[in-house]
């Protein structure tokens, strides 16, 4: 069941939502605004749930309380679902720009800039880090 810890929803109220864990029950865990129009899904790992907002925040709550971890303001608008691999959580920007956050601090350790937006998640295979681009190019990119 690929569900096992909890269910997130994203309401337009700009809350995230935890739901119970499995077996799915009735019933909010936990409701945490994040400041800001969340932007696409959110990205989940054993302890942490990332969102990145409209506004240009990107946020990491605990996964079983909701409680804020950090909250980076990174002054550009992100349009894509974060994507984490290791430490590092990557989200995609409006102005064709990929920030690599450190998953502990929220601090950007990286970015790449490319010619378009980015609205697709970034991926990683392997030691490859791909990045759709709206400029009609496909970046590989060495893997954080």
């Amino acid at each position: 069941w690929p569900f096992e810890r909890a269910i997130l929803l994203i309401k337009l109220n700009l809350h995230i939502w935890g739901l119970v864990g499995a077996p799915i029950q009735k019933g909010s865990v936990w409701s945490t605004f994040v400041g800001g129009d969340i932007s696409r899904a959110v990205a989940v790992t054993p302890d942490s749930v990332y969102a990145g907002t409209r506004e240009g925040r990107v946020a990491a709550l605990d996964v079983a309380t909701g409680e804020e971890r950090w909250v980076t303001e990174t002054g550009f608008q992100i349009t894509s679902s974060p994507t984490v691999a290791g430490t590092t959580v990557m989200v995609g920007t409006k102005d064709g720009k990929v920030l690599g956050l450190d998953t502990a601090t929220g601090k950007v350790i990286w970015d790449f800039q490319t010619q378009g937006q980015i609205t697709a998640a970034p991926v990683v295979a392997g030691d490859t880090l791909y990045v759709a681009s709206r400029d009609g190019t496909l970046y590989a990119l060495t893997a954080p």
